[in-house]
């Protein structure tokens, strides 16, 4: 059976990247029914990818009516434990799924394929310049209105239930609304917290922390490029972009980055990147942590605007070319499929069996 070909997208749509598209992008191996990978742009899925979309339910090749019907089992799931959360202390809330709509981006009139060249020359990196949905992303609305935990159940609460509630439910940032809450901080977020990491994709069963671990650790091996091969492949990558007047990056990544570290410095914003994800079948990669400068805040002249715009165009145009003549996403692909055969080779049975407890638990659910 051949291989789908997924692909991941090298252009994020968001000032918040997650570099983990290209993390794990390769091709199965034959003994799964995939063949080796193909010379399209962009990476494609590989089996450890395979295993991770299995145990948290969502795979890019599901419908929008599978996704839906897949969120609605999880988003009941997660009301009703946060539901049964307050209830222990001693706290009324009442599980409310509301209404879940789920379209993909080949449904909208104006996606666009974010692997072409027109789109870096138009979009760039998508950082300064807001881009068209992707052609065959998921997109999602919840509509909550209508939740009896708000408004005239919770206004009916003097202050300090109100209060005692709130925290029980959010913990204590989300409870006094003081600035941004770290979503992924599960254990200082209340009940929300404590049910996304017990029935959400993050959820990480302890029996399974072990390999989850090594999982993450070979993923962020392939981001920080500490392989010959992808050694060898970012140098030709630097070699021609430095022809093309981009000198000075070591890695695709790098010029991404840096990009958009200074579309967020024209905004007066500091950026300190680290590492999200990497739990309960989602894959880790590269995320920005952004906070406002004291000073910051201020749009600048429009001038300014238009020429780091016009830099952050250039230089994915430019890395688009430079990826086309030295083969980069062809032997990226390439290196994931031999390294992600070898992972599953060492561990074929415990993903085995975390596959087998994740299907399980979405079956109690049902």
């Amino acid at each position: 059976m051949k291989q789908h070909q997924h692909k991941a997208s090298w252009l994020s749509g968001s000032a918040v990247i997650v570099i983990s598209a290209l993390v794990m992008a390769a091709c199965a191996p034959t003994d799964l029914g995939f063949e080796a990978p193909g010379t399209a742009m962009g990476t494609q899925w590989g089996p450890l990818d395979e295993f991770r979309f299995r145990i948290s339910g969502r795979h890019p090749d599901a419908s929008a009516e599978e996704i839906q019907a897949a969120e609605l089992v999880n988003v009941r799931a997660r009301q009703e434990f946060i539901a049964a959360c307050m209830s222990e202390q001693g706290f009324t809330y009442i599980p409310f799924v509301g209404n879940i709509q789920v379209s993909r981006g080949t449904e909208v009139v104006d996606a666009v394929d974010w692997e072409s060249r027109e789109f870096a020359e138009e979009y760039g990196f998508a950082f300064s310049i807001n881009p068209p949905p992707a052609i065959g992303a998921f997109h999602s609305f919840v509509d909550g209105s209508g939740d009896p935990n708000w408004g005239e159940f919770r206004d009916a609460m003097s202050l300090a239930e109100r209060n005692a509630w709130d925290e029980a439910l959010m913990g204590p940032a989300g409870a006094n609304w003081i600035g941004s809450v770290d979503f992924m901080d599960f254990e200082n977020r209340g009940c929300s917290g404590a049910a996304d990491l017990a029935v959400g994709i993050w959820a990480q069963p302890d029996a399974f922390a072990a390999i989850n671990n090594e999982i993450n650790i070979l993923q962020q091996s392939i981001l920080l490029g500490q392989f010959p091969e992808i050694i060898e492949l970012e140098a030709d990558w630097g070699a021609c972009m430095a022809d093309q007047g981009f000198g000075g990056f070591q890695s695709l990544t790098q010029l991404r980055e840096s990009l958009h570290d200074e579309w967020q410095g024209l905004l007066g914003r500091r950026v300190e990147w680290g590492w999200g994800g990497g739990t309960g079948g989602s894959p880790i990669g590269r995320t920005p942590n952004i906070t406002v400068e004291p000073s910051g805040g201020q749009i600048p002249d429009t001038r300014i605007i238009e020429a780091q715009r016009e830099r952050e165009r250039a230089a994915a145009t430019a890395s688009w070319d430079c990826r086309v003549e030295v083969q980069y996403d062809q032997r990226l692909n390439e290196v994931n499929y031999r390294i992600q055969n070898e992972f599953i080779d060492q561990h074929r049975a415990e993903l085995d069996a975390w596959e087998e407890h994740a299907e399980s638990l979405r079956a109690s659910r049902d």
